[in-house]
Parts: structure tokens; C-alpha cells; sequence
């Protein structure tokens, strides 16, 4: 659906820095 919405640069990085930060903290948790 994200990709269908069209998304300024900022935004683009936004979310893939929100997406970084969710899987930084999935790898802490099985450690």
C-alpha cells in the first residue's frame, strides 16, 4: 500500500529509518 502512495524523498527515508529501528530492536530481543 506505501508503494502505491506517492511519497516525497524525506518521507521515503522516514520510513525506512522506522523500519531499521523496528528490526534493530527484533535482533536485541532474540539475543
Amino acid at each position: 500500500a506505501a508503494a502505491d502512495a506517492p511519497m516525497t524523498r524525506k518521507e521515503m527515508i522516514t520510513v525506512l529509518e522506522a523500519n531499521c529501528n523496528e528490526l534493530d530492536e527484533k535482533k536485541l530481543q532474540y539475543e
